[in-house]
């Protein structure tokens, strides 16, 4: 069995809705832990979502926990969407 189909089976464990709370945490707990161990085993992509309602002035704090790529990808990311809000702002 590959890592990848290990981290399957884990993940499948935590995701289920039939598990129960302690069973779920626990394959959390070892899905970042096989993750830790080797992480250049596992691409994991990081995909996210901005939803922004611009009739309302929010205040946001990111903290982003992941590879440095990733989160390095996610903060242009983030950053271009501030340079974009601001940008509208000005044109109010």
């Amino acid at each position: 069995m590959t890592g990848k189909d290990r981290l399957d089976k884990v993940l499948a464990v935590a995701i289920n809705p039939g598990a129960y709370e302690k069973e779920a945490v626990a394959a959390l707990h070892k899905a970042r832990k096989l993750v830790k161990r080797e992480p250049k085993a596992y691409i994991l992509r990081l995909k996210s979502q901005f939803i922004c309602d611009f009739a309302t002035p929010t205040t946001v704090r990111v903290k982003c926990d992941g590879r440095e790529t990733a989160c390095d990808a996610f903060k242009e990311q983030l950053d271009s969407l501030v340079k974009y809000i601001r940008s509208r702002r000005c044109e109010a």
